[in-house]
């Protein structure tokens, strides 16, 4: 299979090692000092459960510079550059050309419909953790499930793309609720991404102290309640007891945001806790802790 990750970040660079064990790999991305580090080097992959280490050759370009036609396209950029990316990224899709989108956040599949057939679109969630050690150089710290949502017209692929990843030392399923998949993954990273990056700390580290998982777990009981506005059928209970398990244990584990706010990045928490926060406003549901978090981190964003 022919396989195009655009972004070239911690997660990025972990797919796309263990992908190319049996698959054709080429990522893409903004960065050129990576891009040549990549292609002399390769990608150097760490374990952190295993505490192995190990080096992979996929194939790295320019973002926009791959004129090859592809079976399917990862869409792995912060969610504020999806739409340039697709764009610039064209030449990589034909007829038969599938897209999956693990990004975080809300909203991400309109933003991709501008550019894509919406029936070659996967949705998907993973609860991989990993965290960029260097340009080439990547961890993975633990090995959650990733989750492929499909429909009608992509369930062939989304079953092929799941015994892909079975067979790449990952563990996936796919589930025919796409919505459920998009709101499970939401609050997993409304709760970890936005308070490790404002707490600077792992994410178990943020699980295991009470005071700062009372302000995640409010903030996932907002996201329940506008989910449950818009037909879905949670607990909030359930959920903070699900994401405060799978949390606990991620000592070394560090978000995505947290990761954007120490290298004094953007980051995209108006596609997270702040589109809980737009929703409430727009269903008369107050999101108190969701405003004040995304309040926080728009502080930090100007400081850097």
């Amino acid at each position: 299979m022919k396989i195009a990750i655009i972004g070239a970040g911690a997660l990025g660079l972990m797919f796309g090692s263990l992908l190319s064990k049996n698959h054709e790999v080429h990522l893409l991305d903004v960065n050129p000092e990576m891009i040549d580090k990549i292609n002399a080097e390769g990608i150097h992959l760490h374990d952190d459960m295993e505490n192995t280490d190990e080096t992979f050759y996929p194939k790295a370009h320019l973002n926009g510079t791959l004129q090859e036609k592809m079976d399917v396209v990862f869409v792995l950029v912060k969610s504020n550059y999806t739409s340039a990316s697709l764009k610039a990224n064209q030449n990589l899709i034909d007829g038969n050309t599938y897209f999956i989108t693990l990004q975080n956040g809300l909203g991400n599949d309109e933003k991709m419909a501008q550019y894509i057939d919406k029936d070659h679109l996967i949705l998907g969630v993973t609860r991989i953790n990993s965290r960029r050690l260097g340009l080439n150089e990547v961890a993975r710290a633990n090995h959650g499930i990733t989750v492929f949502g499909y429909q009608d017209s992509t369930k062939e692929m989304a079953n092929k793309i799941s015994e892909v990843f079975n067979s790449s030392s990952f563990d996936a399923k796919i589930e025919e609720n796409i919505k459920k998949v998009i709101w499970d993954k939401l609050f997993l990273n409304l709760s970890s991404n936005a308070f490790t990056a404002y707490y600077n700390c792992s994410i178990g580290q943020l699980s295991n102290d009470p005071e700062r998982w009372g302000k995640a777990s409010e903030a996932i009981r907002e996201a329940v309640r506008i989910a449950n506005h818009e037909g879905m059928n949670y607990s909030e209970e359930e959920q903070v007891s699900f994401n405060k398990k799978f949390c606990d244990p991620l000592l070394s584990g560090y978000t995505s945001m947290w990761q954007d706010v120490t290298n004094h990045r953007k980051t995209e928490i108006h596609a997270l806790n702040g589109k809980i926060s737009e929703l409430g406003k727009l269903y008369n549901i107050p999101t108190p802790m969701n405003d004040w978090i995304t309040s926080r981190i728009l502080e930090l964003e100007e400081t850097f």
